[in-house]
């Protein structure tokens, strides 16, 4: 922050930056990336960093094929479309992600890396299925959502 700037002004950089922490270091890490890329990157290293991307590009395709696969699934059982909150990092890392439909919250979908020990226990299950995606199999629960 400057030596000049207003009281107000610093405590609403300050507020913006803690607000969007996410979104700074994610354009701080792809300055780096480029900066690397431009003025450091040996020919190996670009060859490395062209498969990396190939493999990132594949898993983005596939994770908006899912996304796809899920809303249109959705549309056809006439649950709802339109998914907010859908995130295969978050699936990747094996946790469960809970999406919501657009229209009118009516269903909720919970999407996760299947295991072996998985169980349909809970009563707000309306379908659940298992479907092969980012090279690893995925359960994706229908509930009902709560009022």
């Amino acid at each position: 922050m400057s030596k000049g700037m207003s009281e107000p002004l610093k405590s609403a950089q300050k507020r913006y930056e803690s607000e969007n922490r996410e979104r700074r270091n994610y354009l701080k890490q792809r300055t780096s990336a480029r900066s690397f890329i431009r003025n450091k990157a040996e020919k190996e290293d670009l060859e490395e960093l062209r498969e990396m991307i190939n493999e990132r590009e594949k898993m983005l395709e596939e994770y908006e094929a899912l996304k796809n696969f899920v809303e249109d699934d959705l549309s056809e059982k006439e649950l709802g479309s339109n998914l907010t909150g859908f995130d295969i990092s978050a699936i990747l890392k094996g946790k469960t992600v809970s999406c919501y439909t657009k229209d009118f919250a009516k269903t909720i979908v919970e999407i996760k890396l299947a295991s072996e020990n998985d169980d349909e226990k809970n009563n707000n299950v309306i379908d659940s299925y298992i479907v092969d995606s980012v090279g690893k199999e995925m359960q994706v629960s229908y509930l009902k959502a709560k009022k």
